[in-house]
């Protein structure tokens, strides 16, 4: 669905951005294992006031003047996905391609020993593109 107007599609980008966030914030959590349980409450809360987003920011996928809000693009045969949140304002609107920075790919036993992925962002076109980078060659020497 199109945004119905401008003020709409600052709404619907700043939920974007929250969401985002609050994802992020509660990987982060759950990586670090806080075995102490110091963030249960907390990161119960956020999940709780985060679930019901996605369902509802589904609805909104173009601003009010036709150009998409979030682009997505997968890597790593569908393990990896990555997006980009286009803004809000047509003047805001990046006018060259930029790359992320490097991911490692899900290692198999060490970060980085299957390479890196690289995104390219296109804002004329609105899509993304995936560079691999090979990982390190590691030589023993004697």
């Amino acid at each position: 669905m199109i945004s119905p107007n401008h003020e709409t599609d600052l709404l619907v980008w700043s939920v974007r951005r929250v969401l985002g966030a609050g994802e992020w914030l509660l990987q982060e959590i759950s990586d670090h294992g806080h075995a102490d349980e110091c963030c249960d409450g907390p990161a119960d809360a956020l999940a709780g006031a985060l679930v019901d987003l996605p369902r509802q920011l589904a609805a909104f996928t173009h601003y009010s003047d036709g150009r998409p809000i979030v682009s997505y693009v997968k890597a790593d045969g569908g393990g990896m996905q990555f997006y980009t949140l286009w803004p809000p304002h047509p003047a805001d609107m990046p006018t060259e391609a930029w790359e992320e920075l490097p991911t490692a790919v899900a290692p198999h036993a060490r970060h980085g020993d299957r390479g890196y992925v690289v995104v390219r962002w296109c804002p004329v076109t609105f899509t993304g593109s995936v560079r691999y980078i090979a990982p390190p060659r590691l030589e023993v020497v004697r």
